[in-house]
């Protein structure tokens, strides 16, 4: 479900213009599915955070690898708790990644 987001990063070679593209990408889905948008713009917030930080930068390898991790690991977290089916679990993540949100800023 959340996958793609990560698959846009490999596709795209983890650039700015493949954040941007998550982060439009996870807006339009957002929008599109009432059920999983805050999981959606959890994840555009965080690809959009990523690109007003770096976009006029140069980006170092080490800084480049440790954005994609994190962000690889939100999504995961996403999807795991989107696969158990629990509501706890599913606010527990999304909690978790605005927490993370909330200090990156």
């Amino acid at each position: 479900m959340f996958q793609e987001f990560v698959q846009i990063l490999d596709d795209m070679g983890r650039s700015i213009h493949a954040y941007q593209r998550c982060a439009a990408r996870g807006y339009e889905k957002a929008g599109a599915d009432p059920d999983h948008a805050a999981a959606y713009l959890l994840i555009a917030l965080v690809a959009e955070n990523f690109v007003t930080r770096n976009e006029r930068m140069p980006l170092p390898a080490d800084v480049a690898q440790a954005a994609y991790d994190q962000f690889a690991r939100h999504v995961s977290r996403l999807e795991d708790a989107y696969k158990a089916e629990t509501a706890d679990a599913q606010v527990a993540a999304l909690n978790r990644i605005a927490v993370r949100i909330a200090e990156e800023r």
